[in-house]
């Protein structure tokens, strides 16, 4: 679920929930307590244009916000299980003594789903762009639970290219058998959804100067998948693995 609210600004789409912040040398912006998701990002280092008075580039923003752009993760139930997950509705609580994400300071966020599993994601982050993120379930209830992580990037809209030959501008994946596979925009939105199986890898969004990937630990078999729908008259972009 991208969210149903939308919002005139992204100031106002950040404000509207509550937060973890982020704060590195190359990075600042906040993780969403609704839905822990990595959707405010800015890098400190580089700048809209080579005047040093401009503003520093966005690279995420939340859902509802213009040009939305995020990373999640999550779970989903094995065939036929109904088990009550985190959505991007839920509203998770920080954990621990850390409160602001930094090189040295991971965070970690919980939630409890009212039926015997709590839930809690961990986020870390290098000094310079590469985020770790470590899901866990802990499984209070008396029977057991069969769950599949996922991890995404997902876009909103769809973003003006320089359509430069030699230029990719789009969903782009290392993955398996199929090496190297880039994907136009206009391409997935007349295709729909191309599936992939892989070991390792990694998948995500590229622009022409910054991308945002998912990137599973190198030994995991993944199901990847690159996807286009378009709800509302809204293109959405999705890549995924699970």
């Amino acid at each position: 679920s991208t969210g149903a609210q939308t919002f005139a600004t992204r100031d106002a789409a950040i404000a509207a929930s509550g937060r973890v912040a982020i704060e590195t040398t190359s990075l600042m912006g906040s993780i969403s307590l609704t839905g822990a998701r990595l959707d405010d990002l800015r890098l400190k280092k580089y700048r809209e244009t080579v005047d040093p008075n401009s503003p520093i580039i966005t690279l995420l923003s939340p859902s509802g916000a213009p040009n939305a752009y995020y990373v999640e993760q999550g779970w989903v139930n094995a065939g036929g299980s109904t088990t009550p997950l985190p959505d991007a509705s839920s509203v998770w609580t920080l954990e621990g003594p850390n409160q602001t994400l930094s090189e040295t300071t991971p965070v970690t966020l919980r939630f409890d789903n009212g039926a015997g599993l709590i839930f809690r994601r961990t986020f870390a982050v290098d000094q310079d762009y590469l985020f770790t993120v470590t899901q866990s379930v802990e499984n209070t209830s008396a029977g057991q639970v069969a769950l599949f992580p996922f991890s995404r990037a997902m876009r909103i809209g769809t973003p003006r290219t320089a359509n430069f030959f030699i230029l990719h501008e789009g969903p782009i994946g290392v993955l398996g058998s199929e090496n190297l596979l880039e994907i136009t925009y206009a391409d997935l939105a007349k295709d729909g959804q191309r599936d992939v199986t892989s070991t390792g890898g990694w998948l995500g969004i590229t622009d022409k100067y910054w991308a945002a990937a998912v990137i599973p630990e190198r030994d995991a078999a993944i199901s990847a998948r690159f996807s286009h729908t378009k709800p509302a008259a809204v293109d959405i972009y999705q890549t995924s693995f699970v």
